[in-house]
């Protein structure tokens, strides 16, 4: 009976050392908290309004020449005074027919070049080569930011160096055939249409933009440095004039543009003139632009007249005009805490919250204050502030996301 008893008690010991061994794997396979690593974060708080961008702007007629236009000059691009703006044809074919001539002479150019360099073989292999790697990530580059109008001459770029790289390999290419031939299909080209009628000239120097919209002759205030809350109202409610037909677009004269706008006055407490800060055009693009503020003249009605200077020109923005538009007014830099781990706790001493998060070091949590500066309603997550104190949250402590029944000093 005492040998059955000890068989028993041998069997209950046993199982329970399983189950005991088994809860230490399952604690250690299977935590019973969830973490993340805290990193450095910058949060931005911006204020969106309406904006109305103004530029020193030259329009530019086409007078009395009639035809079809074909612009040598693109949105964005700089033009020379004097130079060519748009060339005018009969017939839209006829400049379809000039263009495939020019897309001509330049291979055949390009053929003649490259069998002068094969007939003397000075091309370094080591430069080409590194030249249409360069090309190629071009190439890739506009193919995935759908730049289409960039694809032909960068192509035909790629082929030349192709082309290139061979001859600097060695081999002997020839290419009078192919250059005969070229040149036939340009005479017969040439024969088959009737050239330019004219040229239309840009009357300034600057940067074209191929639409008029009827705020280029907008009248400013003579002191901008002066303009008030219900002078900026009555320029951002003034209807755009009537867009002669003959116009075929204009030239912003000046690189530097301005932006006009009315925000709050809390916000207009960041924007002292004389000061930097960034703005996005979120309905045009995701990049972020540097700006001078000009002029930030406040008014009793709650309300503030801002003018922002920038000098970056692009084509994504040469023809912005009324626009929504986001300021950056405070950046905040700190560490970021995202909702699911901010925890409040009572000070036993003077009965205080305090808000905090609770860290894992090892098995055990504590808990660790923080001090919240910026925290995102939409993005649910906090920017706390950086503190020397250990009793404070830490650079790339581990914080606690999730769990259940938390308390500093628990094994988890």
């Amino acid at each position: 009976m005492d040998n059955f008893l000890k068989k028993i008690l041998a069997v209950l010991a046993l199982a329970f050392l399983v189950v005991y061994i088994g809860y230490q794997v399952y604690q250690v396979m299977i935590p019973t908290v969830e973490t993340e690593t805290v990193y450095r974060y910058t949060a931005y708080q911006s204020v969106e309004t309406t904006c109305l961008v103004v530029r020193k702007e030259t329009v530019v007629a086409r007078g009395d020449y009639t035809g079809y236009l074909s612009y040598a000059a693109q949105d964005g691009t700089r033009v020379a005074k004097g130079g060519v703006i748009a060339d005018v044809y009969r017939t839209e074919s006829d400049a379809v027919a000039q263009a495939q001539e020019d897309y001509l002479t330049q291979e055949i150019q390009t053929l003649q070049a490259l069998q002068m360099q094969s007939a003397e073989q000075t091309t370094s292999l080591a430069s080409v080569t590194a030249q249409l790697a360069r090309g190629w990530n071009a190439f890739v580059s506009s193919a995935g930011a759908y730049r289409i109008e960039d694809l032909q001459q960068q192509g035909s770029q790629l082929l030349y160096l192709l082309n290139k790289q061979q001859i600097a390999s060695g081999k002997q290419i020839d290419f009078t055939a192919r250059i005969d031939e070229l040149t036939r299909q340009k005479k017969e080209l040439a024969a088959s249409y009737q050239k330019k009628s004219a040229s239309i000239l840009s009357p300034v120097s600057g940067y074209f933009i191929g639409e008029a919209d009827g705020y280029e002759q907008l009248a400013l205030p003579e002191k901008v440095s002066l303009i008030t809350v219900p002078q900026m109202r009555q320029l951002m409610q003034t209807p755009p004039a009537a867009v002669d037909k003959a116009t075929i677009g204009k030239v912003a004269q000046e690189y530097d543009w301005q932006i006009l706008c009315l925000i709050p006055l809390e916000a207009a407490e960041s924007l002292p003139a004389g000061t930097g800060t960034t703005v996005r055009f979120p309905l045009v693009t995701d990049q972020a632009l540097a700006v001078d503020v000009v002029v930030c003249n406040k008014d009793k009605s709650g309300e503030a007249a801002l003018v922002l200077s920038c000098n970056v020109i692009q084509k994504e923005l040469i023809g912005l005009r009324k626009e929504q538009l986001q300021i950056r007014v405070a950046a905040y830099d700190g560490l970021r805490v995202p909702d699911t781990a901010l925890q409040f706790v009572t000070d036993p001493q003077t009965g205080a919250q305090q808000s905090g998060v609770y860290v894992r070091k090892g098995n055990t949590i504590y808990f660790k204050k923080i001090r919240v500066i910026y925290h995102s309603e939409k993005e649910s997550y906090s920017v706390c502030a950086f503190s020397e104190d250990a009793d404070y949250l830490q650079l790339y402590d581990t914080i606690v996301t999730g769990g259940k029944n938390l308390y500093d000093g628990k094994v988890v």
